[in-house]
């Protein structure tokens, strides 16, 4: 009887190992799924943040191709203009003009560059350079 007694003590140890290693299982599962929830929460918040930046991005790039196209019409206007000119005016008042024009050109581009300047810096901020 004392061998079936150290038997049964044995076993009730092994148990007792057993649902302690089921404890710390159960612990360690909770803790991932905790990592796991707390992950996909990251995840789902740098998702929005990826979405906002597309839409600056998207404004952006909309607003630099309104700035070119109002760019190629100055050009196409100022040329068209030239162009007039050149049927209509002298050449010492084409020359004055060409050169008004220029002068005219260089400080909508000054004025331009300034306001550019901003939505170029945005575009890098957003682009991460």
């Amino acid at each position: 009887e004392p061998e079936r007694e150290m038997a049964l003590i044995h076993k009730e140890r092994e148990i007792l190992a057993l649902q302690q290693r089921a404890l710390q299982s159960e612990a360690e599962t909770e803790q991932l799924r905790q990592q796991l929830a707390q992950a996909q929460a990251e995840n789902e918040a740098l998702q929005a943040t990826v979405a906002d930046k597309d839409r600056e991005i998207a404004s952006l790039l909309e607003t630099v191709k309104a700035l070119q196209m109002s760019v190629l019409v100055l050009l196409f206007t100022s040329c068209f203009l030239v162009w007039v000119m050149t049927w209509l005016v002298p050449t010492e008042l084409l020359m004055m003009g060409v050169l008004a024009m220029g002068f005219g050109i260089w400080m909508a581009w000054g004025r331009l560059s300034w306001w550019l300047l901003p939505v170029l810096g945005a575009l890098k901020k957003v682009l991460g350079e």
